[in-house]
């Protein structure tokens, strides 16, 4: 593929008003979104003022708030609650202030903070989509990408509300990395190390960023994750900081151990009990700890399949996947369309390789989900039916889109199915799906930017929702960012 072929700039007359067909769509949109976030809130909002005991009724907030009440009167946060708080202390020494009300103010207030990080959530990925792709859309594209991919995830993003637990933040960690990693490394580098100290996966990005070139936000997320670690030594003090801290990451690397866990070390939950991981997978196909030779070498040949997959796919496009990190010293200052794929493939290796993952845990998906929905939406050119590249894009992002919702989705979570969700969770089958999703995603991103890159009439502009006062690298022509040789 030629350079210049996916770089046009944004030079376009001005854009006629949206028809009345799309701002109907928008309007749709805008509706089911709002009923979206009543129905989700109006469940969380019934268990926590309902009847029940205080772990039923708040789920994870309430080992938030009992460490984070443990802390407050000086006792060891990681033996308070019922199933105990798994975290490092930054979490804890964060809700603080929660703790100081009682509890079901404190959980009304976390509900609230929840339901903001996903309306969020929600917005930056579908602004991240369209500004990566470059897209000029109608006032109707953000709303209707951003329900489409909360509605492919919906089996996953409720249960992360009734649960109560803090993959929402991860989301927002995530999705802050890409929208800073090129304007604002440093920044992007802080929201990811904050994420570290919450579920770790973020520290994943670290090796991308290295390989890519992005050395400034991989420094700043390594320094960001050390300080958002020390940070709660304000409050505790640095020795007992450093003791919780080990004791977040002796309850992590014993979670393939079993027994019971000793005083002073995170509760987290063994690795054969729970989770839809790949390396619980591995675990219950050899019968052997997760750290055992035979395990780690099914997850490494896992792993080089799903990356010669998606080498396949850059290859058949003319890309380059594998190059040297000082190729190009200066990346471009907005992440482009395969950037914003590596990103979200980042994400999904994250979560299919990382040893905690469960069913919540894949609402950190959202971005991917988004993704989909935006190629689907948002079709190169006017006559675009006529195009058969449009059409063989729309089928690799249906079917990947597809695969993600059925593997992450069935079995159906009733009395009847119990047996085959277990089985389906033991065998990873939602991790498989998603690694499988992601390399027909891929393809149908490129073969989406080729479509854009044969169609001289079709322009992309800047849209209000992506403009960034201030930087100089806003004057600059926007473009889909795909070249021959990746940066």
């Amino acid at each position: 593929m030629g350079h210049s072929a996916y770089r046009r700039p944004m030079h376009e007359p001005p854009q006629p008003a949206p028809a009345l067909s799309s701002r109907v769509a928008g309007w749709v949109a805008w509706a089911a979104l709002a009923a979206g976030f009543v129905w989700l809130g109006t469940g969380v909002f019934n268990r926590m003022t309902g009847p029940g005991t205080p772990d039923r009724q708040f789920r994870d907030f309430y080992e938030f708030y009992s460490a984070s009440a443990a802390m407050l009167r000086g006792q060891d946060i990681y033996s308070a609650g019922e199933l105990g708080y798994i975290y490092p202390p930054l979490l804890a020494f964060l809700m603080l202030p929660l703790a100081l009300l009682p509890l079901t103010a404190a959980g009304l207030v976390w509900l609230g903070l929840k339901l903001a990080a996903l309306a969020l959530a929600l917005r930056w990925c579908a602004a991240e989509c369209v500004r990566c792709l470059a897209i000029a859309p109608d006032r109707s594209l953000l709303p209707v990408a951003a329900a489409v991919g909360a509605a492919v995830l919906v089996d996953k993003l409720r249960p992360e509300m009734n649960m109560q637990q803090t993959n929402l933040l991860m989301l927002l960690s995530w999705v802050l990395g890409l929208r800073w990693l090129d304007r604002r490394p440093l920044l992007a580098g802080i929201a990811l190390g904050f994420g570290a100290n919450i579920k770790y996966l973020t520290l994943l990005s670290v090796p991308y960023l290295l390989a890519r070139g992005r050395f400034r936000a991989a420094c700043a997320t390594l320094v960001s994750s050390a300080a958002w670690a020390l940070l709660p030594a304000a409050w505790l003090g640095w020795n007992q900081n450093l003791r919780y801290l080990a004791g977040a990451f002796t309850g992590l690397a014993q979670m393939s151990t079993p027994g019971e866990t000793a005083s002073g070390i995170a509760r987290v939950q063994k690795l054969e009990t729970l989770g839809v991981s790949l390396p619980r997978c591995m675990t219950v196909l050899t019968g052997q700890s997760p750290t055992s030779p035979a395990v780690l070498c099914l997850l490494a040949a896992t792993g080089a399949l799903f990356f010669g997959a998606l080498w396949l796919v850059y290859h058949l496009h003319g890309q380059a996947m594998f190059i040297s990190p000082w190729a190009n010293p200066e990346p471009s200052r907005r992440p482009g369309a395969v950037a914003l794929l590596e990103w979200v493939g980042l994400i999904a290796f994250a979560l299919a390789f990382g040893p905690q993952t469960n069913s919540p845990h894949l609402s950190q998906l959202l971005l991917m989900t988004v993704l989909g929905a935006t190629l689907l939406l948002a079709p190169p050119g006017a006559s675009d039916s006529l195009d058969p590249n449009v059409a063989r894009s729309r089928a690799w992002v249906l079917g990947a889109m597809g695969i993600l919702f059925l593997g992450i989705t069935l079995p159906p979570s009733s009395d009847s199915a119990r047996a085959a969700v277990g089985t389906w969770h033991r065998l990873a089958g939602p991790s498989w799906c998603l690694l499988t999703s992601t390399v027909l995603l891929a393809r149908g991103l490129f073969v989406w930017c080729e479509a854009r890159a044969t169609r001289p009439h079709w322009h992309a502009r800047s849209h209000p929702a992506n403009a960034h006062a201030g930087s100089p690298a806003d004057a600059r022509p926007h473009t889909t960012d795909m070249p021959a040789t990746h940066r």
